[in-house]
């Protein structure tokens, strides 16, 4: 498959024009920043021949491989008709998809379960400490 194909099916794959936000390439990875998530074809993008592997977050991240992403990342550009972006993610938007990779670990109902349980326990933790402390002091003054 030359990079005019895989370009092109990475196109149809993710939800064509309308669902492209932006594309940028590093070194090895084609970062596509798309509108709707649940158009992008995850499964059949990976069984591309020529790609990889594929990482899901905000930005869809299909590994090419180096050399052969730049080719098929101005492929891409062409067919969305928006400009390739940089090689990096600025740091804002790092610390947004982490930031959100990790609230949306955190809203499981084990994890709020045990996050409202802590919320009750821990003002208690000082009052508990000073209890004991104060029970410490009262046994050694009887003891002497």
């Amino acid at each position: 498959m030359d990079v005019k194909d895989i370009a092109k099916t990475l196109f149809e794959l993710v939800g064509t024009k309308s669902n492209v936000k932006a594309n940028a390439t590093c070194m090895t990875r084609l970062r596509i920043s798309v509108i709707d998530q649940s158009k992008v074809d995850v499964e059949s993008i990976k069984k591309v021949e020529g790609v990889l592997g594929v990482v899901e977050g905000q930005t869809v991240q299909v590994i090419l491989g180096p050399g052969k992403v730049n080719k098929v990342g101005e492929e891409f550009a062409k067919l969305t008709g928006l400009t390739l972006g940089s090689d990096e993610m600025g740091a804002e938007e790092l610390a947004k998809e982490n930031k959100a990779q990790l609230k949306a670990k955190q809203k499981t109902p084990v994890h709020e379960f045990l996050q409202k349980i802590a919320k009750i326990f821990i003002p208690l933790i000082p009052g508990i400490i000073a209890a004991g402390l104060i029970n410490g002091l009262t046994n050694v003054i009887n003891v002497s």
